[in-house]
């Protein structure tokens, strides 16, 4: 059960940092672009990329909502200790919904999403930043579900602030490099002159709000850190510690290839484009989406990473008077669902 529990919530995760991320990037990185480019390119490109933008949001929205539901199930079920049949009874349905701090959320975080499917189904500009806000919620709003949320003392709402905007950073990156690879994508499917100059821009403008997010995510991170491990041999000598180490390692390794697409590709981008070097341009492009593909690989990589982190019980919780206790698969079962 509590494998199940890390795979959905990872799952559950992804899909609402998709959610946010397709949204924003829409708004910040691609029709700012579009907006400045000349009518064949808008006419050309903006409807099909906007058509693949929102099948994505609907994707995203969808297994959100799923997981979601399967999330709040598997709960009901380790509540009341039975089967997830047994969890199906409305008085486990209501003990959870009413009882426990998960539950308000969960409805609440319901409504976001009622709310986000109503300006999705309206299809008009005007609304896109009421998606963009409700986005934003339905996001921040997991920490309470998570660590952050359980977390008592006077820095528990510190941790819980600093919790929210670290899972915000990553819905911009990575999880926006998801829509840029569409945008790569639609410009080498069309296959025009004209629409490389538009693509450069666009790597710029998302070039930018990468390095900005990296710096927010590592700052947040090592605030969440302080929190949930506290010490250097927690973090060594605990099964958190490692698994944070190994997603550390991952970050790293995405952030590396980040910096070589800002540092090396983008500037060679730019001046490809500025030579009218048209076969050049393309073969830069097209090694920049080989290498957004090996992040977002390794992104899913580091959801699961949270997944797993997310039913484990923080370095902090166990690290006690300088001993490390041991957990049995049980205790740390019933530890994990106290920290829901």
């Amino acid at each position: 059960m509590v494998t199940f529990m890390s795979v959905v919530r990872a799952i559950h995760l992804a899909a609402c940092m998709l959610l946010f991320g397709n949204v924003f990037f829409r708004l910040f990185a691609a029709y700012p672009v579009f907006t400045g480019a000349n009518e064949d390119v808008r006419l050309s490109t903006f409807d099909s990329l906007n058509g693949r933008f929102r099948m994505l949001t609907a994707w995203s929205l969808a297994v959100s909502l799923s997981s979601g539901f399967l999330w709040a199930w598997i709960v009901a079920a380790r509540m009341g200790g039975g089967s997830l049949i047994s969890a199906l009874h409305p008085a486990s349905l209501g003990t959870l919904l009413e009882s426990t701090q998960f539950g308000r959320i969960w409805e609440a975080r319901l409504a976001l999403s009622i709310g986000f499917v109503a300006l999705f189904v309206v299809k008009s500009q005007r609304t896109q930043f009421a998606q963009l806000l409700l986005a934003v919620a339905m996001l921040a709003t997991l920490s309470f579900a998570g660590h952050a949320g359980a977390s008592i003392g006077k820095g528990h709402w510190v941790h819980l602030i600093n919790d929210s905007f670290h899972l915000i950073a990553a819905g911009v990156w990575p999880a926006g490099l998801a829509p840029f690879a569409i945008f790569l994508a639609e410009t080498f499917h069309t296959n025009q002159p004209y629409e490389i100059p538009v693509a450069a821009l666009c790597t710029q403008r998302f070039s930018f709000i990468s390095l900005v997010t990296v710096g927010a995510l590592a700052i947040t991170g090592a605030v969440n850190g302080y929190f949930l491990v506290g010490t250097v041999h927690g973090l060594i000598a605990t099964i958190y510690g490692r698994l944070l180490i190994l997603k550390v390692a991952v970050f790293s390794v995405m952030v590396t290839i980040g910096a070589l697409n800002l540092l090396l590709l983008r500037p060679r981008i730019v001046i490809a484009v500025q030579s009218a070097a048209l076969g050049e341009s393309l073969t830069l492009l097209r090694l920049l989406r080989r290498n957004v593909m090996v992040e977002l690989s390794l992104g899913a990589i580091l959801m699961i990473l949270v997944g797993v982190l997310g039913v484990t019980p923080p370095a902090a919780h166990q690290y006690m008077s300088g001993d490390i206790p041991h957990l049995d698969n049980h205790t740390a079962s019933v530890q994990a669902l106290k920290d829901l």
